[in-house]
């Protein structure tokens, strides 16, 4: 990554003679010794021009880290250097503890105003962190640009020559956030924030990016500190690319995906029966479905799209599955492994061929079919969810290969598929009333 480590070239390996030396400018701006620090009882040695000097030489520490990470923020007005809260929020990010902002007392009018005195140990920390922030960032950029394949192969497109760069901006727009920045790496986030109709301008990425940013900030305080719910939705956020969802729509999902009673997928265990095992995936169809209704989740995009319903699906359920222990992952992740799952995924795929009798007209027969296949793609979405929580390659639950068996015939899927897709025929025929 492009870090004008020139721009730093005044403090970097600064030695004034000790690390409570403090540093003030001297001509051309070159920073030089002035006395050292004696700790509280120096305050009042801290007046009047002695003030200005270390406010001075603090000014100057934040306008050249500004230009070394490519900042925006920071402007001269009235003959003083101002920085804003976004400029100096970024610092933090890249420069973690090291940068101690509190010691520039930037107020109201964005100048430095604290009279603190910058010593050596300080802007040695500084620099030691500068150039930490610099390889976390170079590293983070070559991992973007390995897997974004496909901008590279548009070769034809006007701004090909500018995806080393816009990745770059990209990257440093992340600020700081280790989990931003990580979730920039995804190879469908990476590229979908790289190309639209064509490859993006700049300030389309930077767009594209602020977005994913505010979704990935909200999703923080919602989970409030619940490590494994964070988690679970930063990976579940992978599979949208750079769509996101509408402010305070992650907010509403997480607190409903918080409270919902989930007792039926707890229960599954390595010994879990085809019914179980329906129970549990009707189970996480009707809450998935009911969460996204009453969160109206969907409207956050253009196109409601099987993609979209998809990837909104498992966004809710894997936040319901990060409220199980790890322990019960490993036997919720059994029971997708047992002979039990592929019974319940041909019980459904028989239904999908029509293979059930009762008098039915043909639109409730095609409402069965559908419903048929939707419950049997959440088979497929949990036990995904249930892999990927426990770091392992989501696997395809595939159907009994067996005859029919009592256990098979005995399990009340049809009774739960025509009452879902009653349902669907009922919210069909009311949005039609409507209109």
């Amino acid at each position: 990554m492009s870090l004008d480590i020139t721009s730093l070239a005044s403090f970097r390996n600064v030695n004034l003679g000790g690390s409570n030396a403090i540093a003030n400018l001297g001509q051309d701006d070159t920073v030089v010794k002035k006395n050292s620090y004696y700790g509280s009882i120096g305050k009042v040695f801290r007046l009047g021009n002695a003030k200005a000097a270390n406010n001075a030489v603090r000014t100057e520490l934040l306008r050249s880290l500004g230009q070394a990470f490519g900042l925006s923020g920071m402007k001269e007005d009235g003959g003083k250097v101002r920085f804003s809260k976004d400029f100096m929020d970024k610092l933090e990010s890249y420069l973690g503890a090291a940068f101690k902002r509190e010691d520039f007392g930037i107020g109201a009018d964005g100048t430095v105003s604290s009279g603190k005195p910058l010593t050596q140990r300080r802007i040695l920390a500084v620099e030691r962190a500068v150039l930490d922030a610099s390889g976390r960032l170079d590293a983070a950029v070559a991992a973007a640009k390995s897997v974004a394949r496909m901008p590279y192969g548009l070769e034809n497109d006007p701004r090909h020559g500018m995806i080393d760069s816009l990745i770059e901006s990209a990257m440093k727009a992340a600020a700081g956030d280790e989990a931003l920045t990580g979730l920039l790496q995804k190879k469908k986030v990476i590229e979908a924030v790289l190309v639209g109709n064509g490859i993006r301008t700049e300030e389309a990425v930077l767009a594209k990016v602020a977005a994913i940013k505010a979704g990935v900030d909200e999703l923080r305080a919602a989970t409030k500190g619940n490590r494994a719910m964070f988690e679970a939705g930063m990976r579940a956020l992978a599979n949208l690319g750079c769509n996101t969802f509408a402010p305070g729509c992650i907010t509403a999902i997480v607190r409903e995906a918080s409270a919902a009673k989930i007792g039926d997928i707890r229960s599954l265990s390595g010994s879990s029966d085809a019914e179980d095992i329906h129970n549990a995936v009707a189970e996480y169809h009707k809450l998935t479905l009911r969460i996204m209704t009453k969160t109206n989740a969907l409207s956050s995009f253009k196109s409601r799209s099987a993609e979209e319903y998809g990837n909104t699906r498992s966004f809710i359920g894997s936040l319901l599955l990060s409220r199980c222990s790890q322990a019960k992952l490993h036997a919720i992740d059994d029971a997708f492994h047992s002979v039990s799952a592929t019974k319940t995924s041909r019980l459904y795929n028989l239904i999908i061929e029509g293979k059930f009798e009762g008098d039915y007209s043909p639109r409730k027969i095609v409402a069965i079919k559908d419903t048929a296949n939707r419950v049997a793609m959440t088979l497929l979405d949990i036990a995904a969810n249930v892999s990927e929580a426990l770091g392992d390659e989501p696997f395809a639950v595939n159907d009994f290969e067996g005859q029919p068996d009592q256990e098979m015939a005995d399990a009340r899927v049809f009774a739960d598929i025509e009452e879902f897709a009653d349902q669907e025929i009922a919210e069909e025929n009311a949005l039609r009333a409507e209109e």
